[in-house]
């Protein structure tokens, strides 16, 4: 509770306050000191005054660049969302391409067969891959693989009911037999190389081969027709006096760069 003395003290100050300010009116005093302090005092408000605003702005303009990075950021992901959708349509479109000229080939050599997409590989010396397709549609060990234009890319080695494996004309233990497209259709049997190369063997050794000579199958295998291209050679090894020559095949087509296949089912 407030002591008598401390509100007696502040009531005597707000009189004398009051009393000032009454002579300082009637004397005219009061209007003197305004228009002394409006010059200073002005100024200071309207600088008061600006600071203020320039800060509410600028907390707008934070909250709008905000806005702006969260727009930009949308707009990010929706460009990587388009363009994730134009490559798989590209993707989708070539696959049809070259399904359409799988198909076509068959259709010139009076062939029937299953079209598979590639699914997995092996990086080991076999060279297998893995394809989306098996018995259910058709395909059966020792059915040949083509690629476009009727290059032959393996044979069928392993099947399931759903899927199958193939291996590679570069693939260890494939036997496909081959021949030169030369006036003699040199014959010979194509072997893999480990996995990194192929090889024409058991070429009689009075057939005269030339590099960049292409590489076919043969008629000899009922699995396999006739005609399919295998690669060209790059290489031809000699031994005097030996009854065979061999030469080193340049596949026809990057095997890495698979997708999708057609597998001979009426062989």
């Amino acid at each position: 509770m407030s002591s008598p003395r401390l509100s007696l003290s502040a009531l005597t100050l707000l009189l004398g306050v009051v009393a000032v300010f009454i002579v300082l009116s009637l004397t005219g005093t009061l209007q003197i000191f305004q228009r002394i302090s409006k010059p200073v005092l002005l100024p200071m408000a309207r600088f008061a005054s600006g600071t203020a605003t320039k800060v509410e702005n600028l907390f707008k303009s934070q909250d709008d660049l905000n806005a702006l990075n969260k727009e930009n950021q949308a707009l990010r992901e929706r460009v990587t969302a388009l363009e994730i959708q134009q490559a798989d349509l590209n993707r989708q479109l070539l696959e049809m391409k070259i399904l359409r000229e799988e198909q076509d080939f068959l259709n010139r050599r009076n062939l029937k067969g299953a079209p598979v997409r590639v699914i997995g590989r092996s990086q080991t010396s076999a060279q297998q891959i893995l394809l989306d397709a098996g018995r259910q549609q058709g395909i059966k060990v020792g059915s040949p693989a083509l690629a476009a234009n009727g290059v032959l890319i393996g044979l069928i080695y392993e099947v399931s009911e759903e899927t199958s494996s193939l291996k590679l004309p570069s693939s260890d233990g494939i036997n496909v037999a081959a021949k030169v497209d030369n006036e003699t259709k040199s014959p010979g049997i194509i072997n893999g190389e480990r996995g990194v190369g192929i090889r024409l063997n058991l070429i009689p050794q009075n057939e005269v081969l030339k590099e960049n000579q292409t590489v076919l199958t043969s008629d000899l295998d009922p699995n396999v027709p006739s005609g399919l291209i295998i690669g060209t050679i790059s290489k031809i090894q000699q031994t005097p006096g030996a009854l065979f020559q061999s030469a080193s095949v340049i596949p026809a087509i990057d095997y890495d760069k698979l997708n999708v296949l057609m597998i001979l089912t009426n062989q």
